[in-house]
C-alpha cells in the first residue's frame, strides 16, 4: 500500500507534487508543536507569568487533598523555598529543621505553640518536628478560612495534648496556661484555679481528662461555655483555644 502510494505521488505533475509535499510538512509541524506543547503542559504549570516546579498533574492532587486553591500552593511553594533556596529549589523531598522553621517563620516565632505545630505537622520518623514541604502544606491547609472547623478542632486538641496521650490532662492544661498567659502574669494558685474552672466546664465525666470526645463538645457544642469565655489566639487564623477565666 505504501509502494502504490509513493508511485502515485511520484506521477503527479511536479506542481501539484510540490504543493502535495509542501502540504504534509506543514501538516507535519503542525503536529509536532501540538505534541510539544501537550509535553510542556504535562512538565510544567504556568500561572501568573510564572513557572511553577509541579507538573498539572501533580498541581491537582495536591489541590484535591487540601483545602487551598493552585495559586495558594505555588505560593505556599514560594514562600517555602525562599527559607532555604540552596536546600528546596530542586528537591521538593528536603526537610527544613525545626529550629530553622521557628526562626524563619514569622509566624512561628511569635507563637507560644509554635514546636508542637511543627511536631503534630511533621512526619518525621525522627519525631523531631522537621517538615517537608508535603507537611508544610498540610499545615497551610488545615489552618486556611476553607478548612472546616472540626478539621481544626482535631489539630488544635493534639496541639494542646502535649504528652501525645491523646488525652489533655493537668500537666497538658498547666503547660498550656503558661504558655497562653505566661509564667509572670500567673502564679500556681491562678493556674490551679483557671484549671479547676476549664475541668468544671469541660471533663463531663470527672475524672480530671478531658478525652477529644469532651474537647469537641465543649468547643463546638456549647454555646453557653463560649459566651462565658475569653477567646485567645493561636496566632494562626482560624484556631482559638477557649479558656475560662476565674
Amino acid at each position: 500500500m505504501a509502494a502504490m502510494f509513493s508511485d502515485w505521488v511520484i506521477d503527479l505533475p511536479v506542481d501539484i507534487h510540490r504543493d502535495l509535499i509542501f502540504s504534509f510538512t506543514v501538516i507535519r509541524l503542525l503536529k509536532l508543536a501540538k505534541e510539544g506543547q501537550k509535553k510542556i503542559k504535562n512538565k510544567d504549570v504556568i500561572m501568573g507569568g510564572q513557572q511553577s516546579v509541579f507538573t498539572e498533574e501533580e498541581l491537582q492532587d495536591y489541590k484535591d487533598l487540601t483545602y487551598l486553591s493552585k495559586k495558594d500552593i505555588i505560593r505556599a511553594h514560594k514562600r517555602w523555598v525562599a527559607l532555604a533556596p540552596e536546600i528546596l529549589e530542586n528537591d521538593i523531598r528536603a526537610t527544613l529543621s525545626a529550629e530553622k522553621l521557628l526562626n524563619d517563620l514569622p509566624e512561628l516565632r511569635v507563637n507560644p505553640f509554635a514546636d508542637r505545630l511543627c511536631k503534630v505537622f511533621s512526619s518525621s520518623e525522627s519525631n523531631d518536628g522537621s517538615l517537608c514541604f508535603d507537611d508544610f502544606i498540610d499545615m497551610m491547609s488545615v489552618f486556611s478560612e476553607r478548612a472546616p472547623k472540626a478539621l481544626k478542632i482535631e489539630y488544635a486538641f493534639r496541639v494542646y495534648d502535649f504528652n501525645d496521650d491523646d488525652l489533655i490532662d493537668i500537666a497538658d492544661l498547666t503547660e498550656l496556661v503558661s504558655r497562653l498567659c505566661g509564667e509572670s502574669e500567673l502564679n500556681q494558685e491562678d493556674i490551679e484555679n483557671l484549671i479547676s474552672k476549664i475541668f468544671q466546664e469541660a471533663d463531663l465525666d470527672n475524672d480530671s481528662m478531658l478525652t477529644f470526645a469532651e474537647f469537641e463538645h465543649v468547643i463546638s457544642k456549647s454555646p453557653d461555655f463560649e459566651k462565658r469565655t475569653d477567646m485567645i489566639s493561636l496566632g494562626i487564623q482560624g484556631m482559638t483555644i477557649t479558656v475560662t477565666r476565674a
